[in-house]
């Protein structure tokens, strides 16, 4: 599992399932992100959300390249 000091804005993290989190902001508490290539695994799809930092930990895997826009 990921730690908390690994959350970064301008990074981009991958989970289990294969969804791509691209991290816009992070304030200490809440994880602002774009989600690239959601449950439906559509590259395409994109969909912004927040959660609290201990959330978007769960699932995380590692580190990866963000997509291109």
């Amino acid at each position: 599992m990921m730690e908390r000091a690994s959350i970064l804005a301008g990074k981009c993290y991958r989970d289990s399932r294969g969804t791509v989190y691209e991290v816009t902001a992070y304030d200490g508490e809440n994880v602002h992100f774009v989600a690239h290539g959601s449950i439906d695994r559509s590259p395409a799809s994109k969909s912004e959300g927040a959660e609290p930092w201990h959330r978007f930990l769960e699932d995380l895997q590692q580190e990866v390249q963000c997509p291109r826009s």
